[in-house]
């Protein structure tokens, strides 16, 4: 077998390497510095557990029907401040631990982001926060897989395309999920775990003090103006310089993101984990009276596992009602759009992080802002 997917549609999620009875592929980082899986063509038996448990391939059979809609703020000011949005994850979260539970979400160290087990509310705030860099959940299957066998309660967090992964891995062990609530968050696409890391290369080079952690969405300027913070190991914060602000430039871009998300099936309001969540933006307009500068968060109860959940987190969250159409959530509809001109991006990266910075980005804003005014000078005279 040559591939289990081909690498347009492949999310990395390494689940194929996962179930392979032989531990015939594994995960590798490809191009881009996005993981892939790779096949040892000696060791395949060819039994296509891979190919036939794809979360790819079998997404519109994982998905539940389209589920109901809240809002939600944490009762907590102090989480909520801490908190990307409205600190929903958060209540979630201590209210599964509080029932004997463990919490998997995203975490960073040494600014790497991967997947970790919080059993404290302490390992809980560490997974609070957006990351925009895709995490590795390679050694999660298996560990989720023992936990519910033997009688564990867990709760999974994650992108869309991993709680797909962790889903199908369970269905192919026919491990009862019973006892598991999967949380996916409206995502607008992975950036390149490369790019993060040649960012904060970048950074340290130009500062007298290195980047020890980088906060995707810090609501130092609020909830609506998206500040990124760079904590250094000086004791500074920084959130005011171009440096600060640069990696959110490569983001929103959409040069940076795994080619995958511009195809992923499951930007729809159907989805594949019991509950979703998301910034609730448009509710100023869709709902005022509800509206609070410091934070809402948008839910889908996708299950009955879901709204219980909800249900039993209301002592930590205010929750209301509301419709799917009173967020505006572009990716709860469709994938992010790819660049026209991504490919030439990427011809651009091999000469380096800081020349895409200075080409593309803010990095370069002032001295094409100079270039330009000089050309004008000089035409005009």
């Amino acid at each position: 077998m040559n591939e289990v997917i081909s690498q347009e549609l492949c999310s990395g999620c390494g689940e194929c390497a996962a179930v392979c009875p032989v531990h015939a592929i594994t995960m590798q980082t490809g191009e881009k510095g996005f993981r892939v899986p790779r096949i040892n063509q000696s060791s395949c038996i060819n039994c296509k557990k891979c190919i036939n448990l794809c979360a790819i391939k079998n997404a519109s059979d994982l998905k539940l029907p389209e589920g109901i809609a809240f809002g939600a703020i944490n009762l907590d000011d102090d989480v909520r401040k801490n908190s990307s949005s409205g600190g929903a994850f958060s209540a979630l979260g201590e209210t599964f631990l509080s029932k004997g539970g463990v919490v998997y979400g995203a975490v960073s160290s040494n600014n790497v982001i991967s997947h970790d087990e919080a059993t404290t509310i302490n390992g809980l705030n560490k997974m609070r926060g957006s990351k925009y860099v895709q995490s590795n959940i390679e050694s999660v299957f298996s560990n989720i897989e023992a936990e519910l066998n033997a009688g564990q309660r867990v709760l999974f967090s994650g992108t869309p395309c991993q709680c797909a992964a962790v889903k199908s891995y369970l269905s192919g062990k026919h491990t009862n999920s019973g006892e598991l609530i999967l949380i996916d968050i409206v995502c607008h696409g992975v950036c390149s775990p490369l790019v993060f890391k040649d960012y904060i290369e970048f950074c340290n080079s130009r500062s007298s003090s290195s980047v020890i952690e980088h906060i995707f969405r810090s609501k130092v300027n609020g909830w609506r103006n998206h500040t990124e913070e760079n904590i250094l190991a000086n004791g500074a914060i920084d959130y005011k310089s171009f440096d600060s602000q640069l990696f959110k430039s490569f983001f929103y871009s959409h040069y940076t993101l795994r080619e995958s998300c511009f195809h992923c099936p499951f930007a729809t309001p159907q989805r594949v984990a019991d509950i979703t969540m998301a910034d609730f933006w448009g509710l100023q307009q869709s709902i005022p009276t509800e509206y609070s500068p410091d934070g809402v968060s948008f839910l889908l109860a996708n299950s009955d596992k879901g709204r219980m959940l909800i249900k039993s987190a209301e002592s930590k969250m205010r929750v209301f009602s509301a419709q799917i159409d009173d967020t505006e959530q572009p990716q709860l509809h469709q994938p992010s759009k790819k660049p026209e001109n991504v490919q030439q991006f990427w011809r651009d990266y091999e000469k380096g992080f800081k020349y895409v910075a200075v080409k593309y980005f803010h990095a370069g804003k002032i001295r094409r802002f100079l270039t330009d005014t000089i050309k004008k000078m000089i035409k005009v005279r």
